[in-house]
């Protein structure tokens, strides 16, 4: 027989068991109040644990589904305003 973890509902002691115990009543050891015995559940869903099997690929898409990209003009307001060009002049004193 295999021994189980399980955990005091009352207390939250961390306890080990037969696994015959499952489905009984039993004390606590620690808190003394009774309670019954039940499967773990990690230990259910590791036994019932399958990999599921991969998807399959997506089928390539179809011409007729792509979208067309389609240019528009913005309104002036939205454009960024043209450089102005500077003309930068070095005046050393006394000249």
């Amino acid at each position: 027989m295999e021994d189980i973890n399980i955990d005091c509902p009352f207390c939250g002691q961390n306890l080990d068991a037969d696994e015959d115990l499952v489905g009984t009543n039993v004390p606590c050891p620690a808190c003394g109040k009774i309670f019954r015995v039940v499967q773990p559940v990690r230990s259910q869903v590791n036994a019932q644990r399958i990999a599921p099997p991969p998807p399959p690929p997506a089928p390539p898409p179809n011409r007729e589904d792509m979208i067309a990209t389609t240019r528009i003009e913005l309104p002036p307001e939205y454009l960024s305003p043209e450089r102005k060009s500077r003309i930068i002049t070095i005046k050393r004193p006394g000249h």
